[in-house]
Parts: structure tokens; sequence; C-alpha cells
């Protein structure tokens, strides 16, 4: 997912802190793994959840708030 965001978005967003480095753990495994649990727990509710009904950017940024809250497994 996040590979995509940076082809997506090309030179407006930086993560290769996440990408290219350790400085995270493998961050981007984590958070595609938290990612999948989510949808496996939430998919077809997302009206409901949080309120996101057509845009998929948007769900990403909620989806991505709640993983940071529940922040299960993460190392900082």
């Amino acid at each position: 997912m996040l590979r995509f965001l940076k082809e997506r978005a090309g030179a407006d967003i930086d993560l290769s802190v996440h990408l290219e480095s350790n400085a995270y753990g493998d961050f981007e495994s984590y958070y595609e793994s938290q990612l999948e649990y989510i949808y496996g727990g939430y998919a077809g509710q997302e009206r409901r959840k949080w309120g996101v009904e057509n845009s998929g950017l948007c769900l990403l940024l909620a989806w991505t708030n709640e993983i940071i809250q529940q922040g299960q497994g993460l190392e900082w």
C-alpha cells in the first residue's frame, strides 16, 4: 500500500523513512497486515464505523488513524 501511494503521489509525499530504512522496524509489513486486519473485521461497514462512503483515500486515512490509536505491536 505504501509503495502504491508513493508511486501515485510521486514527489508530493515522502515515505522514505518507512520504505527505505528500518527506523521503525518493518513498518511496511506491519501496516499492510493491520490494514488487512481492519478490512477483515469491518468490510462493508465503512460508512457506519468511520462515516466514509465513496472515498478510498479518506478510508485509508481513517484506518491509518485507527492503527495508530490501537498501536498493537507497533514499535517506535
